[in-house]
């Protein structure tokens, strides 16, 4: 097992990502598609805490490494995973047109679908946040 996956895997350590945000990208970075395929496998095991944590730190990657544990994220029924997964959505996509000028992979069209109702049942104070008019914009372009 990657140094990267381990951190991902133990929950105190991923989990601590507000404390030393630094030290969680970094291995965000690191993570092989096999290891983001492994943190899906260990998605439904795994407490809500560490879900929003691994999320969080997903936004710091683009769709092409991220895509499929973003999902998942957005598609939760939990209220802070999946609007952890918006604004994970709306980093990716927001870095990689920041970085690139286009974004490599796209949602699908059921995608970006799943992503706006769960814009719609976002809470009002998330409705506050300046990345959830942008994400509404993103999503209908």
């Amino acid at each position: 097992m990657s140094e990267a996956l381990d951190f991902f895997l133990t929950e105190e350590r991923v989990c601590d990502v507000l404390n030393n945000p630094d030290e969680g990208i970094d291995y965000a970075f690191m993570l092989e598609k096999s290891d983001w395929d492994v943190l899906l496998a260990a998605w439904d095991s795994r407490s809500n805490s560490w879900k929003s944590c691994v999320t969080y730190l997903a936004g710091f990657r683009h769709l092409s490494a991220n895509k499929a544990i973003v999902m998942k994220a957005i598609e939760d029924q939990e209220e802070d995973i999946f609007e952890e997964g918006l604004l994970a959505l709306y980093q990716a996509i927001a870095a990689e047109i920041d970085e690139t000028g286009t974004v490599a992979v796209n949602l699908s069209s059921d995608e970006k679908a799943v992503a706006i109702v769960q814009l719609h049942n976002a809470s009002e104070a998330f409705k506050t946040y300046p990345e959830y008019e942008e994400l509404v914009v993103l999503l209908r372009d």
